[in-house]
């Protein structure tokens, strides 16, 4: 998971990309979930999904690029990302925390 800000016009937005490594072919599929630590979710089911052979090792890779919301952007903030879905692909996020202060400092 990273995060991207872009400032234009005096106007900031944020972006989240998100890949996950899946064992089989899926083209055109959509879907994003993370699960937070406080038990919500944010769930994007018409995210689209790009899909990559995985050049790093087997399968391959499936990504998501969202722009987020305040909402989004203050529950990851208050609560760390503990897993990820994309498609059917479940990750488990290892420096939620870290994530949390990341997207606290692009915030501001």
């Amino acid at each position: 998971i990273s995060f991207i800000k872009v400032t234009k016009d005096g106007s900031s937005k944020i972006y989240m990309s998100v890949n996950e490594i899946g064992s089989t072919i899926n083209v055109g599929k959509k879907g994003l979930i993370l699960l937070l630590e406080n038990g919500k979710k944010i769930d994007r089911p018409n995210a689209d999904l790009d899909t990559k052979v995985n050049k790093g090792g087997r399968g391959y890779v499936y990504s998501a690029f969202i722009e987020l919301t305040q909402a989004e952007i203050k529950l990851i903030i208050e609560n760390k990302i503990t897993d990820n879905r994309l498609y059917i692909y479940d990750g488990e996020i290892k420096n939620g925390g870290k994530l949390s202060e990341y997207l606290k400092c692009l915030n501001k």
